[in-house]
């Protein structure tokens, strides 16, 4: 095994790769710093390490990418957790402002960052949202007016470098709705709502080359195609539920595979879990945005209702999932469900969470260092076994449920 590379190093030799600096689409950049091509990849299951950049690297970046630093000093206040990627949550001192910008670095993981028909897509589904009233991290252009960059970095186990996409998105204040501990009712249906009329904006972008482009891509993560973690299934370490994950698995390709066609489709959102709901704490009764959307994939609607009830789920792991009810039928208010979409629903949410347990296991034997690989499986790992136990009939009245049963604050 190579040793690692020191990202210094690479922060040392910028200045001598920005002057290879070449256009490769309308959209995107490059820097060239190696003849050398990777093939088309998969995006893998975290089984890479995290891209090598360091605060030093990061703010070298911003400075010779981004206009809207010039003049301005740059400070990286954090780095963001991220199950791929690397994000650094940095700022700008304004000169002319008592104030400050706020924005995330972002720099995909290889597997991410060799699709530029996805890249570009996913970059104008962001700004459409944002055209359309809805706070989600919109792009910063870098100095060429391009929306992202690809740069070769050295590899912690490659000799070569390897391409990784690099972006700048507008900060989105706030906090998570994992911080608030137990969302209000008001919370919730603010969260169903919201995401309903997401959706709603998102199927506008039917038959486009938007929705072509997310369509190009081949995501591990995907919910539409959830049997790609069957290959993690080995890693989970206890014997029960690593049965329970393949039944939910079994039942996903029986029951869910032949009905897909059935269902609507469009773009998703892929990813809304309890980090990348974001509210504002002057307002804790309502969604202030959504953020972390590279996990972006076209697949049924009514999959992105069951991730965002998945992932709440496992915020309360021992307490019947009848609490998150506002939420659904809050959705639901807004955009009903057709009765194959409601049909499927429980499959949806028990899917994601086999997701979370499988890969986050095999990603954790990749990667033993980085922690977070387990924040969703763990608690998961309690939640689906209880959940696989019911009808679909014994969920569905417990998620539409008009009338909570355990008291959650008003």
């Amino acid at each position: 095994m190579l040793k690692p590379r020191r990202c210094g190093i690479v922060a040392q030799n910028l200045r001598s790769l920005c002057r290879t600096i070449e256009s490769t689409t309308a959209r995107s950049s490059a820097f060239i710093v190696s003849n050398r091509r990777m093939s088309g990849n998969k995006d893998s299951m975290s089984t890479c390490p995290r891209p090598m950049v360091d605060k030093q690297l990061a703010v070298e970046l911003l400075q010779r990418l981004y206009a809207v630093t010039d003049g301005e000093e740059v400070e990286v206040l954090r780095e963001l957790p991220s199950y791929d990627d690397r994000n650094y949550h940095v700022a700008l001192s304004l000169e002319n402002s008592e104030g400050r910008a706020e924005y995330v670095l972002k720099v995909l993981h290889e597997s991410s960052s060799d699709n530029k028909d996805f890249l570009n897509a996913h970059m104008e589904m962001l700004v459409r949202l944002g055209n359309a009233g809805f706070r989600f991290p919109s792009p910063v252009p870098t100095k060429l007016g391009t929306q992202y960059t690809i740069l070769k970095l050295p590899h912690a186990l490659r000799p070569e470098p390897l391409d990784h996409g690099i972006m700048l998105l507008r900060f989105i204040p706030g906090v998570t709705v994992q911080s608030l501990g137990r969302p209000s009712s008001p919370l919730l249906a603010s969260i169903g709502r919201t995401l309903a009329r997401v959706h709603d904006c998102l199927e506008g972008l039917s038959g486009t080359a938007i929705e072509a482009g997310v369509q190009s891509r081949l995501l591990v993560w995907s919910i539409a195609d959830a049997l790609q973690c069957e290959s993690g299934v080995v890693c989970i370490p206890d014997e029960r539920l690593r049965c329970a994950v393949q039944s939910v698995l079994g039942r996903y390709r029986e029951e869910i595979v032949p009905h897909m066609p059935s269902m609507r489709r469009g773009i998703i959102h892929g990813d809304v879990n309890e980090n990348n709901i974001i509210i504002d704490p002057s307002n804790s009764r309502e969604v202030f945005g959504f953020i972390d959307t590279f996990d972006t994939v076209y697949a049924p609607f009514v999959a992105d209702l069951g991730i965002c009830i998945a992932y709440l789920s496992l915020l309360l792991p021992e307490t019947p999932v009848d609490w998150i009810s506002p939420l659904v039928r809050s959705y639901c208010e807004e955009r009903p469900l057709t009765d194959v979409e409601k049909e499927s629903l429980h499959l949806w949410v028990l899917s994601r969470l086999a997701q979370c347990i499988a890969m986050g296991y095999k990603a954790y034997q990749a990667d033993p260092t980085n922690d977070y690989l387990l924040v969703s499986c763990r608690p998961a790992g309690q939640v689906l076994p209880r959940l696989f136990a019911l009808s679909t009939q014994e969920l569905n009245r417990l998620l539409f449920s008009e009338q909570p049963c355990n008291g959650v604050a008003q």
